[in-house]
């Protein structure tokens, strides 16, 4: 079934058996087992990663730049950006963050011009 980034993602984990699978939609990887021991794969189909992906990758750059903005703000060492402090460059990001959001949850056409995908193909790299 459709996945927003890998089919199965894993960690550490041990006697690790993928058997009779199929994996496809996915955005980035069909599989990603990290320090694992003990790992069979078998009888395992990984194929068609999605070609309807809504957002561009800044969409998560930009989730996980709203952290790195609070620290700015918090120590003010984040001076301006075209006019704008760190408060109001945050709030508009969260902003068009959250509308987008709610369009691609509500299988609306996604309008940001920041983080509409025209393409429709992940921009980023895909792995099996």
């Amino acid at each position: 079934g459709r996945t927003s980034h890998f089919g199965i993602h894993g960690n550490e984990a041990i006697n690790v058996l993928l058997e009779d699978l199929d994996i496809s939609a996915f955005e980035a990887g069909g599989i990603s087992l990290n320090g694992v021991q003990n790992v069979l794969i078998r009888n395992v189909q990984v194929h068609h990663n999605a070609l309807d992906v809504p957002v561009l990758s800044w969409y998560s750059k930009a989730r996980f730049l709203l952290d790195k903005l609070d620290s700015a703000i918090a120590t003010g060492s984040g001076g301006t950006w075209n006019g704008k402090r760190g408060a109001q460059i945050k709030a508009e990001l969260k902003d068009e963050m959250d509308s987008t959001y709610w369009q691609v949850v509500n299988s609306e056409t996604v309008s940001s011009k920041l983080f509409k995908n025209t393409a429709g193909a992940i921009d980023g790299c895909v792995t099996g």
